[in-house]
């Protein structure tokens, strides 16, 4: 398991973090490693994937996010879905998740066991991440019909492994970065008296001239991370990590089902390379891309714009000369701040 788990490190990403800058260590370690033919070793790195969708069967659902106890699904925008990336070395394998839904818990978790089961996988070696979109479907209230989704999703977490499994392909690894605009840090702020002030949602003006400036910095930076794949019927895996809240489809459609953001960020890459792409959304609602500040968020609540924008960052990232994966592998940072105590 250690051989394999560096080729993850920190990305495994849950949601109630966010990442920060691409550590690639000295100039020697961040040269490209020397060409090889991974096709050529048999127990070299290998990587596929599945995507099975968890729209739901029918309107009138419960969504996640705000007060799910009052918004109830009307239709859907666009796909939610399960997206499993495979990765092996030699025998030992790790099935890697994001799923559209709004968070990891006890609910989600319980797919490990089903997938587990079906395909000989330890537990351990199953890892999820939620893109925390708020307008999925919610599995971990009692709605009627909660249980039948909750069926489903552990369903298509099962699907997407083995057809992730059945794509396994030998792939070499490459990494980049880029930075973003127009994020802003939310929910701490430092007050013109000095105190802070913490609420539990949004961007806070207070009375006037009292909001001094965000507690925290914005972290715009972009993580892209590429499993190239030379088979010629085989697409690129990607990978891709930005920190923002996916809150959007909550304001302009809020009985409406969808990925949000992510949705629009991995359509634009699947249709602009020859790629496969998972967007891990790690954001717990600290930072936002559509602040109400409209000097600094032009994409206000425009969901779609944003997402495409995000994908283009991605495209570019991968149009660019990436750095292959030294024998050590990569390591992305995380943040891991403590907030001060709310006076």
């Amino acid at each position: 398991m250690k051989k394999l788990l560096f080729y993850l490190l920190t990305l495994i990403l849950v949601f109630n973090m966010f990442a920060c800058g691409t550590g690639t260590g000295s100039d020697e370690e961040s040269k490209p490693a020397a060409a090889t033919d991974p096709a050529e070793d048999p127990n070299g790195l290998k990587v596929g994937f599945g995507r099975e969708s968890i729209v739901p069967d029918v309107n009138g659902v419960q969504i996640a996010g705000g007060d799910a106890s009052a918004r109830i699904s009307d239709g859907y925008r666009d796909e939610v879905a399960t997206t499993c990336i495979a990765i092996r070395e030699g025998d030992e394998t790790i099935l890697l998740y994001t799923v559209d839904l709004i968070t990891v818990d006890l609910n989600t978790y319980k797919a490990q066991t089903y997938v587990a089961e079906a395909t000989g996988i330890p537990e351990e070696n199953i890892i999820l991440n939620a893109t925390h979109t708020h307008s999925g479907v919610s599995i971990r209230s009692n709605w009627d019909g909660a249980d039948a989704y909750r069926t489903k999703y552990r369903a298509a977490a099962v699907e997407a492994a083995q057809i992730a499994l059945a794509d396994l392909s030998p792939a070499e690894m490459y990494y980049g970065s880029t930075t973003t605009e127009n994020m802003v840090f939310v929910r701490h702020y430092l007050m013109n008296n000095g105190t802070t002030y913490g609420n539990g949602h949004g961007t806070y003006y207070g009375d006037e001239g009292e909001l001094k400036e965000h507690l925290y910095p914005a972290d715009e930076e972009l993580q892209v991370i590429k499993f190239a794949r030379p088979a010629e019927d085989k697409k690129d895996v990607i990978l891709m990590n930005l920190g923002a809240h996916a809150t959007m489809m909550n304001a302009i459609a809020p009985n409406t089902i969808s990925a949000d953001w992510p949705y629009n960020a991995r359509t634009y890459v699947e249709e602009n390379s020859n790629s496969l792409c998972a967007v891990f959304e790690a954001a717990a609602g600290d930072q936002i891309p559509n602040s109400n500040i409209k000097e600094i968020a032009p994409y206000g609540n425009k969901y779609p714009e944003f997402g495409e924008k995000i994908g283009e960052y991605c495209v570019n990232v991968l149009s660019a000369e990436m750095a292959q994966a030294p024998g050590t592998g990569i390591q992305l940072k995380v943040h891991e701040y403590t907030a001060p105590s709310m006076k």
